[in-house]
């Protein structure tokens, strides 16, 4: 489990063996959850995924 920035808002990355299997994403609006936002997609966490690995997340 990871804390990472997800489009500019706050998020947690889980991975298994290397590999992100889940991204959960918080969309915070006057200091409170709003939205919660889950990134099962393979392509969206493959995408992730080289993302970290390129220093982006």
């Amino acid at each position: 489990m990871e804390i990472v920035e997800v489009n500019d808002q706050l998020g947690v990355m889980y991975s298994l063996k290397g590999m992100v299997q889940n991204i959960v994403a918080l969309e915070i609006v006057d200091r409170q959850i709003y939205s919660i936002y889950f990134v099962r997609n393979p392509d969206k966490l493959k995408y992730a995924f080289s993302q970290k690995y390129n220093g982006y997340i």
